[in-house]
């Protein structure tokens, strides 16, 4: 049985992920040993419709970097290689138009995820009320298909 990842948000929706095993092995590894992890999810600053967490996970590699042409449901994680090495390393839930960016420009992000597509418009509709009305708490665990 393959595991995929769930999100379970204070707010009552729930989600879940499947890892893109072929593209990011090392960074689902760092990922997959730091969960489950409850934290606060908040919207980003530069990139767009992205809500993201802040880990505790330090995995230094850009593995599958893409820094645009991401699509709703795809679940990235900056490991910071050009910018902020004091940053925490976070978490990315991308739910509508956006390219990875930091105040310095393009950021490169690992893609390790993405949504269910089922989910997307739930989705679409927390990340707008993220940005509208403040952070959350998210669960993200790991759980058998």
């Amino acid at each position: 049985m393959a595991q995929i990842m769930k999100f379970e948000f204070s707010g009552g929706n729930v989600f879940y992920a499947d890892f893109l095993e072929d593209l990011a092995p090392e960074t689902i590894n760092a990922v997959k040993a730091a969960l489950p992890m409850e934290k606060t999810i908040s919207h980003v600053k530069w990139s767009g419709h992205v809500i993201s967490v802040l880990s505790s996970i330090v995995f230094k590699k850009a593995e599958c970097s893409r820094s645009f042409g991401v699509v709703p449901g795809d679940i990235l994680y900056n490991p910071h290689i050009t910018d902020c090495p004091e940053h925490p390393y976070e978490i990315g839930i991308v739910y509508g138009c956006a390219a990875m960016r930091n105040v310095a420009g393009f950021a490169p992000h690992n893609l390790f995820a993405r949504i269910r597509p089922e989910y997307i418009k739930d989705l679409y509709d927390l990340g707008i009320a993220i940005n509208r009305n403040g952070q959350q708490t998210v669960k993200i665990s790991l759980c058998e298909e």
